[in-house]
């Protein structure tokens, strides 16, 4: 399925990186925008409270007129070798 991580790999990401890392973040991205597909039985039995909390913060920030529909601008995750964190725009995700 297009668009999802199977819940072991999202455990992983979540438990092997930190908040400010690029794949870390594309996968609350990809999370926020499943949200409303799952039910809330789902929701709290599926994901840490952490990466919850970590999704809600993300839907605060002003993203949330984003739907399904909307392809994920993948550039916002991209890292480049040669630039240091600090050289990349983050836009509304810093």
């Amino acid at each position: 399925m297009e668009g999802c991580f199977q819940t072991k790999a999202l455990a992983y990401i979540h438990q092997n990186t930190t908040k400010d890392d690029m794949l870390r973040r594309y996968a609350i991205e990809v999370c926020r925008r499943q949200m409303p597909l799952f039910s809330r039985e789902t929701i709290d039995k599926m994901f840490p409270l952490a990466l919850l909390d970590e999704i809600n913060e993300a839907e605060s920030g002003g993203h949330s007129g984003e739907g399904l529909e909307a392809e994920i601008d993948i550039r916002k995750f991209q890292i480049v070798e040669d630039m240091s964190m600090e050289d990349i725009d983050m836009g509304s995700y810093a």
